[in-house]
């Protein structure tokens, strides 16, 4: 019962940042080891939980009408691409080396992201979709999904911020579209985990409903003010992000 009172009320907290800007698995994953999870388990359950969220914050950017069915399915396609190659490549890399290089790009990322007018929802209501808008969205799924293969930490929000920054998309289609990336690749290692008898089923649904909640209200939040309410939650998730990374090494 203690594990579900610490869980659940952290994985509804985790539902709201994975549905606008992502980063929640800094915060869900540690807390089921907190509970005493094993390792595997804990990523497996945690995966679990997340694509309730996932799936519900999917649903209502489509019901907006945020979600591009013909930018979707390529974006997908190059991220389950990008994901085999970064774990294929995580076997020859040191983590070490990774964590240092990105602690150095962090606080350019985040200069980038935080100059005035660098993150915005964009002047027009519909997203035209161009060649260019393809190749980079296409470029973008591909080369994030290849870090979260490898590595993970923060690639929700990193794609995020690759969708607005070079694909240009505005704050809103750029978190919904990532939405749908993230709930595919963790479907598929969900899948995995279940097979393989590495997720506490029981903690990772309850979770999960309380991160649907979470989730749902996150998503409406983006909906409503954009890259207003994103900019302090990609603030947290940076720092999120960093403490991992510096008590990592």
């Amino acid at each position: 019962m203690t594990s579900f009172l610490i869980v659940c009320p952290i994985c509804f907290l985790v539902g709201i940042m994975n549905a606008s800007v992502g980063g929640g698995g800094l915060v869900s994953l540690p807390a089921m080891l907190l509970v005493g999870l094993p390792p595997h388990m804990a990523i497996g359950t945690n995966k679990l939980q997340a694509i309730c969220g996932l799936s519900v914050a999917t649903l209502r950017y489509a019901k907006s009408g945020l979600l591009k069915l013909r930018l979707v399915v390529p974006t997908v396609i190059c991220a389950v691409a990008g994901s085999l190659v970064g774990s294929h490549f995580s076997l020859s890399v040191s983590e070490e080396i990774l964590n240092y290089i990105i602690v150095l790009v962090l606080p350019v990322v985040a200069f980038v992201v935080f100059k005035k007018d660098s993150f915005v929802d964009g002047e027009e209501k519909e997203l035209v979709l161009t060649r260019r808008t393809y190749v980079t969205a296409c470029a973008c799924s591909f080369v994030i999904a290849a870090y979260d293969g490898f590595y993970g930490p923060g690639a929700g929000t990193f794609y995020v911020i690759a969708l607005c920054l070079v694909a240009q998309l505005g704050a809103r289609y750029a978190s919904s579209h990532a939405k749908v990336v993230n709930l595919v690749t963790n479907t598929a290692a969900t899948v995995v985990f279940l097979v393989n008898g590495q997720v506490c089923v029981p903690l990772g649904l309850a979770g999960g409903l309380c991160g649907m909640v979470g989730a749902w209200l996150g998503a409406g939040l983006v909906i409503k003010d954009g890259a207003r309410i994103m900019k302090p939650l990609i603030a947290l998730a940076f720092v999120l992000l960093l403490v991992k990374l510096v008590l990592g090494m």
